[in-house]
């Protein structure tokens, strides 16, 4: 089958025997003519797409039905073989939204979801709504494409294509042009750049190539332009480029055109002359000459990365991903040498918030000048406990995740209905609520089932308003629609910080269930808890039971990615405290909560819609 096919129109199969051309004539690489085996698809020709039957099974259900001319019976494609394709055969259209793999099922879609009964939320974007958008796709398939060809690649590409759609359904709405329109002159652009292949011209090298490539889109500028709007080689670059990618691009440009080093040896002379500037700038002590001298240097260090075939935005990524995954590795949100995030503050505040495992006088700051000493479990005071999350692990569930602190585990689960309570029907907004439990042997001793009793306990019903208060904070509930979310709490085992696990796993639970059904925008940030306090006149953070119920202070902070806070708990069970150790133990938490949403985004980013 070397011929498009579109499942959403009727197909009909007819063996190219019966019309009486045997194998299908294609020409060769050298333009002979001779009769070769059709060629699949461009586009259908991946490990899933290389023979007929393959490609129907991608196109259609598998009980979508196969008639067959004569006295044969009809089949369906999932039974279908090469034999039934010896005789014509015809295959009715399929519903628009399932021809999944077809080119023209997502043009249909978004203009059914733009329809007066479509989607809330797609009639209500526009080309400046869905720039953000574009953007935060386009950066995820940069991301994916570190692994390589990789089936979360096809996702991140297919979300990426679904921006494309938008903007040509809402271009054709407003009477500009359509999906057609873009997918002509990217075509006839590609075409016309490239005469040595649909042309006569010549190109033996890549570096020909680029020339040739450069010297047309010149000529397509002085085609499109006049003296008033007339633009130079370095003008069609995007602004909204980021700056290291903007930078190598135009010197990639002049360098085509002519201007560039001989060698690498200019250029590093060149980051030489730079780096002396900017000292004498520093040293003239004006901001704005040290600012312009560092960026002439940073311009500079790019040439160097094109002179050596290296994207310097993509060698500065590389470069933040380690210094994040040595920084896991470390346990510290910093790099380097083991400090807490807000040292000074600390040493302001005489609080021991526990830099560095006790290796030394300048590494650990103490109440009252007391010793450190070792946590029972063997962390140290900045360490959080053994971070765990494990998705699906509810079947029915829209969302779910078994979520460990330490010994501590709360199973969470998040239900989507489409319904309000009484207070918001008709007002087209939505809710997020939660409800949190405790199993009878969670703790050391049973407790009886609040069911049991008729009514939930105070306790628990404080959590519970806790753990929705949270959640709420970070989705976008007038987007939500008249929908209510419902994450439940199952505390499993008990060891400490079970209202700060619940918040942290519940909201892994409520994204999960959002990412899955296409609604991840609803989100508009990270939420996550964590425990600190003072035990035995040490700040610790991330307490477990046994230090939780001997200390003399106690804090639960809620927090989000965004640095704001939804809620403070803190409690004095022994000695009041002042207010620089309540600062000194807010920046403990905030180192803490920074890995917790690292945590939370590495397992997120293996749910798929």
């Amino acid at each position: 089958m070397s011929t498009p096919i579109e499942a959403s129109r009727p197909l009909l199969i007819v063996p190219q025997a019966l019309l009486g051309g045997g194998r299908v004539a294609v020409a060769d690489d050298d333009g002979s003519g001779r009769a070769a085996a059709a060629a699949p698809v461009p586009g259908r020709a991946g490990p899933a797409g290389r023979d007929p039957i393959s490609l129907l099974a991608r196109l259609y259900p598998p009980e979508h039905s196969v008639g067959r001319f004569g006295t044969a019976p009809p089949t369906t494609v999932g039974a279908i073989d090469l034999t039934h394709l010896e005789g014509p055969c015809y295959l009715a259209p399929i519903a628009p939204e399932l021809a999944a793999a077809g080119p023209w099922a997502m043009p249909w879609i978004s203009a059914r979801l733009r329809r007066p009964d479509g989607c809330p939320w797609d009639r209500e974007q526009t080309h400046e709504s869905l720039r953000s958008h574009l953007l935060e796709e386009a950066y995820e398939v940069y991301d994916a494409l570190e692994a390589g060809a990789t089936p979360a690649l096809a996702g991140e590409l297919g979300d990426l294509w679904l921006q494309v759609v938008l903007h040509a359904q809402l271009a054709a709405e407003a009477g500009a042009f359509d999906l057609a329109d873009v997918q002509a002159a990217i075509t006839t652009k590609i075409v016309r750049r490239h005469p040595h292949v649909f042309g006569d011209a010549e190109a033996a090298t890549a570096a020909d190539v680029n020339r040739q490539w450069e010297r047309i889109k010149a000529d397509e500028r002085a085609s499109t332009t006049d003296e008033a709007t007339d633009k130079g080689a370095l003008d069609g670059i995007s602004r909204s480029l980021p700056a290291l990618a903007a930078s190598q691009e135009m010197q990639e440009r002049a360098s085509h055109l002519g201007y560039d080093w001989p060698s690498l040896d200019g250029v590093l002379d060149k980051v030489i002359e730079e780096t002396e500037e900017l000292r004498e700038a520093a040293a003239g002590g004006d901001p704005a000459a040290w600012a312009e001298e560092f960026g002439d240097l940073l311009f500079v260090l790019v040439n160097v990365a094109r002179k050596q075939n290296v994207q310097a935005e993509a060698a500065v990524r590389a470069a933040n991903a380690k210094f994040r995954r040595r920084s896991r590795e470390r346990g510290t949100a910093g790099g380097g040498a083991r400090r807490c995030p807000a040292r000074t503050r600390l040493r302001r505040a005489g609080c021991a918030l526990g830099c560095g495992q006790g290796r030394g006088e300048d590494d650990v700051m103490t109440i009252g000048n007391r010793p450190p000493s070792a946590r029972a479990d063997g962390r140290g005071p900045l360490d959080l406990r053994p971070i765990g999350f494990k998705l699906g692990v509810q079947k029915w569930a829209e969302g779910s995740c078994l979520v460990r602190f330490g010994d501590t585990q709360v199973l969470c689960a998040a239900t989507i209905a489409d319904r309000v309570p009484p207070h918001l029907r008709g007002k087209g907004t939505g809710w997020v609520t939660a409800e949190y439990s405790m199993l009878p042997r969670a703790t050391a001793e049973r407790t009886d089932r609040e069911s049991a009793k008729g009514r939930i306990g105070g306790r628990t019903h404080e959590i519970q308003r806790l753990i929705g208060r949270s959640l709420r904070g970070v989705v976008d509930l007038r987007r939500l629609g008249e929908r209510t979310i419902t994450v439940d709490c199952d505390v499993l085992q008990a060891d400490g910080g079970t209202r700060t696990a619940s918040i942290t796993g519940g909201y892994v639970a409520l994204a999960a269930a959002l990412i899955t059904f296409g609604m991840e925008r609803l989100l508009v940030g990270k939420v996550a808890a964590v425990s600190v306090g003072i035990v035995d006149g040490l700040g610790y953070l991330d307490l477990d039971y046994s230090e939780d119920s001997r200390a003399e202070v106690d804090f639960n902070v809620v927090g989000t990615d965004a640095g704001t806070y939804v809620e403070l708990q803190g409690t004095a069970e022994g000695k009041a405290f002042d207010r620089a150790s309540a600062n000194a133990m807010l920046d403990l938490a905030d180192a803490g909560l920074a890995r917790l949403f690292e945590a939370q985004a590495e397992v997120l980013a293996t749910v798929r819609r």
